[in-house]
């Protein structure tokens, strides 16, 4: 518990501004994400029906809408954004390794790099945290002022 209370404090003093700019826009792009999943909902159902394990096909797909709405929306935000990264890390390593992993690598597939990047920042964003200009931050600033 100490090391992760270290590398909060480390990552809060060396994180500039424009990081924050960066956590805003990922967030926005797992909320479009999620709306097109939702979309894509016909689609989805449809591939359920023909799977032998509806239940937890609908239960993945129903994980994977709320996680990428609800969470793209706090990291947005910047509220408890490492703990809604770590329900995030498991739809998009499913996705990019599982899903859209083609037998060679090519950059013209441009959904599978987009889902690399977004992966390769959630993991990211999971060590560096919220940032100065965050509900975190703010939150942890009014704590201080009433303490």
């Amino acid at each position: 518990m100490n090391t992760v209370l270290k590398l909060e404090d480390w990552a809060d003093q060396h994180h500039p501004g424009w990081l924050d700019f960066l956590r805003i826009l990922l967030g926005l792009f797992l909320i479009i994400k999620g709306v097109f999943l939702v979309d894509n909902s016909d689609l989805i159902v449809a591939s359920i029906l023909n799977d032998k394990v509806q239940f937890l096909s609908f239960a993945a797909a129903e994980y994977s809408l709320g996680v990428l709405l609800v969470g793209g929306l706090l990291i947005t935000f910047g509220l408890i954004t490492r703990i809604v990264i770590l329900f995030e890390l498991p739809i998009l390593i499913v996705e990019v390794f599982l899903v859209k992993l083609p037998p060679v690598f090519s950059i013209v597939n441009y959904e599978l790099t987009y889902s690399i990047i977004i992966l390769l920042l959630l993991v990211f964003f999971l060590f560096y945290g919220s940032g100065p200009f965050s509900a975190d931050n703010w939150l942890r600033k009014t704590k201080a002022k009433f303490e």
